[in-house]
C-alpha cells in the first residue's frame, strides 16, 4: 500500500490552517514550506505534527516544486493552506491508497466559498485542478502565479471537493488581487508579452458578461455578482501594470510606448 505526503505551501494562513489540517491528519505525513510567516501559522502546523520547513518565497510553482521535494513519499496530495478537504474526498483518497493507483494523476474538484457564500453554480463551484500525483512522473512547473502540476498520460479524478476559503473579507481579497496581478503581470514581462492595457479596458463588460452569465455566477446571488464584477477587474490590472513595467523600461532607455 503506498503512503501519501500532503504537500502546503503557507504564509500567514493561521485563518484557515487549522481546519485545513484537520481534514487531512488522516494522511502519512504533512509537510508545510513556510515563507516567512509572522503569526502563528507554524505553530498550528507544528500542532498537528506537520513537518515544518523554511524557505523563501520565489514564486508559486517554484515553491510548490521545493515543498514536492521535500515530502518523504512519492505519492503526493497538494492542497492550499486555504482549502479544506470533504468527508467525501478524504474517503476516496483512502479507499484509492489501500493499492496502487491506476492513474499517475487525479483530478480534484473545488468550490469556492466568497465572503460566506458557498458556491453552488458556475465555474467556481466545480473547477478541477490535478492536486493528487505520483511525483516521480509528475510535478508543478515554474510559473509564478496559476501553476499546474505537468503529467503524461490520462489522469484519473476523485470524488469529493476542496472547499477554497480564499477571501474573509473584500480587504483580503483586493490585497490578494494586488499581489497576484503584481506577480502576473512580472511574469508576462520577463517573457516579452505585450498587450495593450486600453483594450483590456474596452474588454472589461465582455469579461464582467463572461463571468456573470455564461459561468453562471448569477445564480450565486450577490456574492456571484460581486466575483464576477471583480474577477473582470483582474485582466484590466494586470495589464495595466505590464504597461507600467514596459513604460519604465522605455523610459530608461530613451524610448516612448505609445499604447
Amino acid at each position: 500500500m503506498p503512503k501519501l505526503s500532503v504537500v502546503i505551501i503557507t504564509f500567514n494562513e493561521e485563518q484557515v490552517l487549522e481546519a485545513t489540517l484537520k481534514a487531512i491528519s488522516w494522511a502519512d505525513e504533512i509537510v508545510v514550506l513556510d515563507s516567512g510567516s509572522t503569526d502563528s501559522t507554524c505553530q498550528i502546523a507544528e500542532k498537528y505534527g506537520a513537518k515544518v520547513f523554511h524557505a523563501g518565497f520565489k514564486g508559486f510553482g517554484l515553491q510548490k516544486q521545493r515543498a514536492t521535494a521535500l515530502a518523504s513519499h512519492d505519492w503526493v496530495f497538494n492542497i492550499d493552506a486555504d482549502e479544506v478537504v470533504s468527508q467525501e474526498l478524504q474517503q476516496s483518497i483512502q479507499e484509492l491508497m489501500k493499492t496502487e493507483p491506476a492513474h499517475q494523476a487525479y483530478f480534484v474538484k473545488r468550490t469556492l466559498v466568497f465572503l460566506g457564500k458557498k458556491f453552488k453554480y458556475g465555474r467556481e463551484s466545480s473547477e478541477r485542478y490535478i492536486r493528487l500525483f505520483d511525483r516521480k512522473v509528475c510535478g508543478f512547473d515554474a510559473a509564478a502565479v496559476h501553476e499546474q502540476v505537468i503529467f503524461k498520460g490520462r489522469p484519473g479524478e476523485l470524488k469529493g471537493f476542496l472547499l477554497h476559503y480564499s477571501y474573509k473579507d473584500l480587504e483580503q481579497y483586493l490585497s490578494k488581487l494586488n499581489s497576484y496581478t503584481s506577480k502576473a503581470a512580472a511574469e508576462l514581462y520577463l517573457k516579452g508579452k505585450r498587450k495593450s492595457a486600453t483594450l483590456s479596458l474596452i474588454f472589461f463588460p465582455i469579461y464582467f458578461f463572461k463571468h456573470l452569465f455564461i459561468s453562471g455566477n448569477v445564480l450565486n446571488g450577490y456574492s456571484g455578482w460581486l466575483w464576477s464584477f471583480l474577477s473582470a477587474g483582474y485582466p484590466i490590472l494586470k495589464y495595466a501594470k505590464l504597461k507600467q513595467l514596459i513604460d519604465a523600461q522605455d523610459k530608461s532607455t530613451g524610448k516612448s510606448l505609445r499604447d
